[in-house]
């Protein structure tokens, strides 16, 4: 009941701006609950990696658009460090359980990549570049990994998640070496990103389903490849 209550929670909390906190705290304690009643339960850790995942997300980029300041990106790091704990811990008890499920070993995978690409973008920002390059490289191998199992599993909205956030770390590796003016380096970075764009729009076109459409191919992965695309533009006329 516990875990129901905590993903109901946390599903309100992107909906309703007005209580958004109040009902991320209630996600959150309501996997602690779970979690308190059966440790083992790796669902309700993944769900509280959500809500850690949730809370760094805002602190670096908040609602209202400003550019976060160095204690909100100092928070946001030690949250992120706390959704990839929760996510490492439902990952080794899916990966240590003969009965263990394979949709929540790849679920918490995929939190893992993308809090490592969340985690790449708070150390840039906040004036460490060579950690966050190895954040980054390391979302890239940990989202790279789980392309094919999720394909396998029929795990379509993961999947498409999976590319556009290695679309996201690519992109992101991309803008850290033209900041260093490492023009061909940034150029490959910012191709890699666009097949994992390509590939998400592509994944979208043979899907029904409308969230996969709308919610992240049309949302996300459309426009940030024709941003790269952009990019690759100026970098070559550069």
């Amino acid at each position: 009941m516990q875990f129901f209550i905590g993903r109901e929670s946390l599903f309100l909390s992107d909906a309703d701006s007005a209580n958004q906190e109040t009902l991320t705290g209630q996600a959150e304690a309501a996997f602690s609950n779970s979690l308190a009643l059966n440790p083992k339960y790796a669902r309700a850790a993944v769900g509280l990696g959500s809500v850690y995942f949730a809370r760094a997300k805002r602190l670096v980029n908040p609602a209202q658009g400003d550019e976060p300041p160095p204690q909100a990106l100092d928070d946001a790091q030690e949250t992120v460090n706390k959704a990839l704990d929760a996510y490492n811990q439902a990952a080794a008890q899916e990966a240590s359980s003969a009965e263990g499920s394979q949709t929540i070993l790849l679920a918490a995978r995929l939190g893992m990549g993308t809090s490592l690409r969340l985690l790449g973008e708070i150390l840039e920002r906040s004036g460490q570049p060579d950690e966050a390059r190895q954040r980054l490289e390391d979302s890239a191998k940990t989202l790279n990994d789980l392309l094919t199992p999720l394909d396998q599993a029929n795990q379509q909205r993961y999947l498409a998640q999976a590319y556009q956030t290695l679309g996201t770390a690519y992109q992101y590796l991309g803008y850290l070496d033209s900041k260093q003016n490492l023009f061909a380096e940034s150029q490959a970075a910012y191709e890699q990103a666009i097949q994992s764009y390509k590939s998400c729009v592509d994944l979208g076109e043979s899907s029904a389903d409308q969230i996969i459409r709308k919610d992240i191919v049309e949302k996300f992965c459309i426009p940030l490849r024709d941003q790269v695309e952009q990019l690759i533009g100026a970098n070559a006329g550069g």
